[in-house]
């Protein structure tokens, strides 16, 4: 391979190297290790390149690498390229090319490193010719060095699996807050105060009309006041009875109280009219005599009042 050029033909020229245009020498003292580096002119516009053919196994994984000092203008680009072969010399159309991965366009006076990284020679491929390229801008002398150039076999670094892109999550509706409204009190309001509770109004009840009332017939039979047994029956100014079948045909008459006093074994019978009771000295008072126009009820009060009165009247000494 002779990569550090430190080996040379009769004629001084680099051994093992070929050229394909320009001026191909060693420079003693420009190197980036041992004595040598291979120092390569142009003169020309055209793409010049120093080679070397070798023999590949089709398939295998190769890189090729190297340092370049490019510190001239007339030098557009220097750089590394490998050409396969199907032909073991290298013969005849390259099946495929590989260029390094940095190309040097800039000036500088240091050694640059310049790899192609590992390659698959294709399957077909027999042999390969490396390449150092230089791209001239003019007619102008411009010149390149090379130093510690290799090529060997190599293996191929395990394939970066390109991580799956996740699906980005999907966003979930957030229901807008209510919107905060100012409360428009005044000063000394308090804020925030709940308005009263409007208790329901109760139904509105109807007035029930009063009940009634149900005239009653009164008792025939009255308790006399002291002890005395005393009977009164309220009849009408002819004689008969509230009880007769016919009294309610006859005209209305006003009442008369017949009542019966027993004392001992003696029993007195009469009948006064009401009214004129307290003509003949009864001793019949006003309340009674406004009972007579009062309900049935109150006519049994009023006889049993002028009962009482009665007997007062006839207990009282002469």
């Amino acid at each position: 391979m002779n990569g550090g050029f430190e080996e040379a033909d009769d004629e001084g020229k680099p051994f093992g190297w070929r050229k394909y245009g320009g001026e191909l020498g060693r420079s003693s003292v420009v190197s980036r290790e041992g004595q040598y580096a291979a120092a390569f002119t142009s003169r020309t516009t055209s793409t010049k390149w120093v080679f070397q053919t070798v023999t590949v196994r089709g398939g295998q994984a190769y890189v090729l690498s190297g340092y370049a000092l490019k510190d001239d203008v007339n030098v557009e680009a220097a750089y590394l390229r490998v050409s396969w072969y199907a032909s073991p010399d290298g013969s005849g159309r390259a099946i495929d090319i590989v260029d390094s991965t940095t190309s040097l366009a800039d000036d500088s006076s240091h050694f640059r490193f310049l790899t192609t990284d590992p390659v698959l020679a294709p399957v077909e491929a027999a042999s390969a010719k490396v390449r150092l390229m230089l791209d001239p801008v003019s007619e102008s002398k411009g010149e390149v060095y090379f130093d510690d150039i290799s090529f060997v076999e190599t293996t191929m670094p395990p394939p970066t699996q390109t991580p799956v892109p996740s699906p980005p999550p999907k966003e979930t509706a957030t229901p807008p807050e209510p919107a905060q409204t100012a409360p428009s009190s005044t000063p000394g309001e308090s804020q925030g105060a709940a308005p009263p509770a409007v208790k329901p109004a109760p139904p509105s009840e109807e007035p029930q009309p009063p009940p009634t009332p149900t005239a009653s017939r009164p008792s025939s039979t009255l308790v006399g006041a002291a002890g005395t047994d005393s009977e009164a029956i309220l009849s009408n100014s002819d004689g008969h009875s509230q009880g007769d079948a016919n009294a309610d045909s006859r005209p209305a008459r006003t009442p008369v109280v017949l009542y019966r006093e027993r004392k001992g074994a003696q029993s007195v019978q009469g009948g006064q009219n009401l009214a004129g009771a307290r003509e003949e000295g009864d001793g019949l008072s006003p309340v009674a005599l406004a009972l007579t126009a009062a309900t049935p009820a109150a006519l049994g009060v009023a006889a049993a009042f002028f009962v009482w009165r009665r007997w007062q009247h006839r207990a009282r000494p002469p």
